[in-house]
């Protein structure tokens, strides 16, 4: 299972869409308990340094950025902590597929030597990648807000790239389209339709937000599907994944309790449910979940099982159990790949005289 880690907080055209990044993703899972340190992928790391770059906006957009970049603020709170939004906040929530089969103009990166360039790229979600961008080449915005092509894609071969990260976006209007000679919808979109059963869409869909860290959103289309087939493939480890990513634990085991009863082997959910466990306070049934999930964890995904096994670690840490936490630990390094990010991560620790100490 991917990591699926768009905020799309709109006002005017003015839109969060996630960074373009052909990197290959690493596995979802939850993260490892507080004051330990996170197994993380490059690209999550460098995800969370472009969430806080400033942006290079020209003067044309810059008062529907700025409405948008006020929405986008409350909407990231809330998804932090719980909290109720603002009428424009709530409007923008409601407008999250607004990306979706749009043309859109991204901003340079402000590290960029080229501050007035953007990237041209059409946005879509591919039932199986999740949102992906097909790049159109890059183009300046006149003083008048006009966009011209600096290089255009050429024609004969496309490069799409999977999407991460919330940075803004502007999604182009029919007179951007015109001025720059794109198709308002490309004849090609139409083989990426997601043409399966509604519920199996809604789940797609809600999948490709709990991606890109959109979980407050997946929960519409996925609660939908609930309410259509709740015994849906797949549906509940989304879910179950969307309701801890917004703290709500409680309704994650209630839903991951419910599935597993079904089906006993579903160890994507199994996992969810030894998330929620721990960031409930429940260590011990988080304790004895992790451990039925890594006995049931395909033999095959070994890093995976080392970072399941690393959080279980965790929980032992929780307990005071120092000699089953340094168990865990020496397990996953086990599990891990030699030569690996991860392998050198899990080696410090284990030599860490504290990392097992409560």
């Amino acid at each position: 299972m991917a990591a699926r880690q768009i905020l799309l907080a709109a006002a005017a055209t003015a839109v969060l869409i996630g960074t373009i990044d052909a990197a290959a993703q690493s596995p979802r899972r939850p993260q490892p308990p507080p004051g330990w340190q996170a197994i993380e992928s490059d690209i999550e790391a460098d995800r969370a340094g472009k969430a806080e770059a400033p942006l290079q906006i020209p003067p044309a957009l810059v008062s529907e950025v700025r409405l948008a970049e006020q929405v986008g603020a409350q909407v990231v709170a809330a998804r932090a902590a719980p909290a109720e939004l603002s009428d424009a906040a709530r409007a923008a929530l409601k407008t999250a597929e607004g990306a979706d089969g749009r043309w859109t103009a991204v901003p340079p990166r402000p590290d960029s030597t080229d501050r007035d360039r953007y990237r041209i790229a059409l946005v879509y979600l591919d039932p199986a990648a999740g949102f992906t961008a097909v790049n159109g080449g890059s183009a300046r915005v006149d003083e008048n807000g006009r966009f011209q092509w600096v290089e255009r894609q050429p024609g004969h071969y496309s490069m799409r790239t999977r999407m991460q990260g919330v940075p803004f976006a502007h999604i182009l209007s029919n007179e951007d389209l015109a001025l720059l000679e794109l198709p308002k919808v490309p004849d090609w979109l139409g083989l990426y339709r997601d043409t399966s059963d509604s519920v199996t869409r809604a789940i797609n869909r809600g999948r490709a937000l709990n991606h890109v860290g959109e979980s407050r959103l997946a929960l519409e289309s996925l609660l939908s599907a609930r309410s259509e087939r709740p015994d849906a493939e797949r549906l509940a480890f989304e879910l179950a994944y969307a309701f801890n990513a917004i703290g709500k634990h409680e309704r994650a085991i209630e839903v991951a309790t419910e599935s597993l009863s079904r089906r006993d082997n579903d160890y994507l959910t199994c996992r969810e449910l030894g998330y929620a466990y721990f960031h409930s306070s429940r260590l011990e049934d988080a304790a004895k979940t992790y451990a039925r999930c890594l006995t049931i964890w395909p033999d095959g995904e070994r890093e995976i099982k080392a970072e399941v096994a690393v959080n279980l670690a965790g929980v032992y840490k929780g307990l005071g159990a120092a000699q089953q936490c340094r168990q865990w630990l020496d397990q996953a390094f086990e599990w891990s790949s030699s030569g690996s990010r991860q392998r050198s991560q899990l080696e410090r620790m284990r030599q860490d005289a504290d990392a097992c100490a409560r």
